[in-house]
């Protein structure tokens, strides 16, 4: 446990004020992990990233080659119904069918 400038660090969680605990975000959370609020609702995930399509498939998972989203970088998300995806203190809406967002 280490002393951070919001409150208090605990291994990937951070206590703001002793009272609050949200997870904190890691530059090294894996694509699982950024869709891990809307993973029952899921289908697939696409970026063009350095001239190459990189997909995330859930019903395909052998297809998969996004390991990760970035800050800044523009990705296509289909999901089966209306929900809010949820990550790192950003809330992105998506509507059923497939949605371009910008991670942040």
């Amino acid at each position: 446990m280490a002393r951070n400038s919001g409150g208090w660090f605990f291994g990937g969680l951070v206590a703001l004020v002793g009272i609050i605990l949200v997870a904190k975000a890691s530059a090294q959370d894996t694509i699982s992990q950024q869709m891990a609020s809307i993973k029952p609702y899921l289908v697939d995930v696409w970026v063009y990233r350095a001239g190459v399509w990189l997909l995330y498939s859930v019903p395909f998972p052998l297809t998969n080659t996004l390991n990760r989203l970035f800050p800044g970088e523009t990705a296509t998300i289909q999901v089966t119904q209306t929900v809010t995806l949820t990550y790192g203190g950003n809330s992105y809406p998506l509507a059923a069918g497939q949605n371009t967002i910008v991670w942040r």
